[in-house]
């Protein structure tokens, strides 16, 4: 009960200390509230949902090249007579003009590559893609690549497209194979404009021609059939899935890019108040009040007590991490120390903004590393909330321990166990720290004290009581020690 008693004082000062301050409580209480409100506001005046009938889509024909490619030519390798005459047959079907081969597919990648750097100069014939066949065309299974340039060319018509239909409809510009889903979906088919599918663009780049035109003149090549000229005389069509009728919201991109925002920012305020009161208590001395009673009490008496008061002292962790002089001593100045630590949610809101940008190339241990940073994975779980909304599912407690796609395994379930890891992390550090500096009235502990038997098993009283006694003679010679230096640089 001792402990237990302990812990209300400490809520009971941190009550007492709020009424003190009404109007920081209020800004406190408010300002999350605000955010709240601004949100509530978006949805009910502005963000409307509206429903949208199914749409049905054309079908298109991949047997033809996109009119616009014509003009460009295309590459393989390696330069054997099989190759050669199969690729002959694929450029008389795409109705080009140039091909060009090279011995291996090394080769071909270079020149590939080396056209991106020329790609304005308009006097030479630029290269559709390569195709580079890696197994014989005797074999049983062939395998061959096309090779794309990495970013398409028709990207700037794909992002207009995509721009018309809202934001985050468009996945990327770029191809991303590596993908199933859009990083952040919305009810609703992905641009639904887009007869042929939109981003990536596997029709516009020629993708789908090229594909088309290599498999008829292989399957041409292997039944010894000279008058298919590489075609099969079929025609190929693709068409997109019809979707039905959906409710059309935007409502979902807020919660998925602003709502991890704003949950930081609503926040800020308090962690900024939890430092300044921190610091000016450890220079006014206040702090082993109810910080180093407590571990006292607790871990000499009690053995490994001190994490049921662990709750209480979370507010403190911030105060960790102070800076020190030379000596191991806290900055006495808290103006200093409090210009120092009003950086600190700065800082640890930065691994959120790297976050949020890699985040599609991030492995699972990369993010949940990130949810060390308590306010990353708060942030971290609120988009993963946003996502579920956006897949049409929400967050629920069967699809916990699920993530939003198949593309992404961060679960809430896994941001809910970092928190508690997080406060056990941030707890130690307190609890190692406050025990190595305790400042002018604590008694400090070696740094290797965590191995020491005699802590954990405790020690006497008589003890405790000489320890003290010694560290307080220590300080006061230590101070006369100090003057007589200052008088003695006087006479001089």
């Amino acid at each position: 009960m001792g402990k237990v008693n302990q812990f209300v004082l400490l809520m009971w000062k941190n009550f007492v200390l709020l009424k003190r301050t009404p109007l920081r409580t209020f800004f406190q209480v408010a300002l999350p509230l605000l955010f709240i409100i601004i949100v509530v506001l978006l949805r009910v005046f502005l963000i409307k949902s509206e429903h949208r009938s199914h749409v049905m889509y054309p079908a298109y024909e991949v047997n033809p090249l996109p009119a616009k490619l014509t003009t460009l030519k295309i590459a393989f390798a390696p330069n054997t007579s099989d190759v050669r005459t199969v690729m002959e047959k694929v450029k008389k079907q795409l109705s080009l003009n140039y091909s060009e081969v090279f011995e291996s597919e090394e080769d071909m990648v270079q020149a590939l590559v080396s056209q991106e750097d020329r790609r304005n100069e308009k006097s030479k014939a630029q290269y559709l893609g390569g195709v580079a066949f890696n197994t014989s065309l005797n074999q049983k299974n062939i395998v061959y690549k096309i090779r794309l340039s990495s970013a398409s060319a028709n990207k700037q018509n794909a992002s207009k497209e995509a721009k018309q239909e809202g934001p985050g409809s468009d996945p990327s510009a770029t191809w991303n194979t590596q993908f199933t889903y859009p990083v952040f979906e919305v009810p609703g088919p992905r641009n639904r404009n887009a007869s042929h599918g939109g981003p990536p663009p596997y029709f516009e780049s020629g993708f789908l021609s090229i594909q088309h035109a290599v498999d008829s003149s292989i399957i041409g090549k292997l039944s010894r059939n000279n008058n298919l000229t590489g075609s099969l005389n079929t025609t190929v069509s693709v068409k997109r899935f019809p979707y039905p009728d959906y409710v059309h919201d935007n409502f979902i991109l807020v919660i998925q890019q602003t709502l991890p925002l704003l949950l930081m920012l609503s926040l800020f305020f308090t962690a900024l108040n939890i430092v300044r009161d921190v610091v000016f208590e450890k220079e006014k001395k206040l702090k082993a009040t109810h910080i180093l009673a407590i571990f006292t009490g607790i871990h000499e008496n009690d053995g490994p007590q001190w994490l049921a008061s662990l709750a209480g002292l979370v507010p403190q962790i911030l105060s960790s991490s102070s800076l020190f002089d030379d000596h191991g001593n806290y900055f006495l100045h808290h103006q200093i120390q409090l210009k120092w630590t009003s950086f600190k949610p700065n800082i640890s809101n930065s691994p959120f903004c790297v976050s949020h940008a890699y985040y599609n190339t991030m492995s699972l241990g990369t993010k949940a590393a990130c949810c060390l940073f308590s306010n990353v994975a708060m942030a971290m779980g609120a988009q993963l909330i946003g996502k579920f909304e956006g897949a049409g599912i929400g967050a629920q407690w069967a699809n916990l321990n699920q993530g939003p796609s198949i593309d992404d395994s961060l679960s809430l379930g896994l941001v809910m166990v970092m928190l508690v890891v997080d406060t056990l992390i941030y707890g130690l550090i307190t609890w190692y720290i406050e025990a190595v500096f305790p400042g002018d009235y604590g008694v400090p502990q070696p740094w290797y004290f965590p191995v020491l038997p005699g802590y954990w098993c405790g020690r006497n009283r008589e003890n405790r009581v000489s320890q003290i006694e010694q560290h307080e003679v220590w300080n006061i010679s230590s101070r006369i020690s100090g003057k007589g230096t200052c008088g003695s640089s006087k006479g001089h």
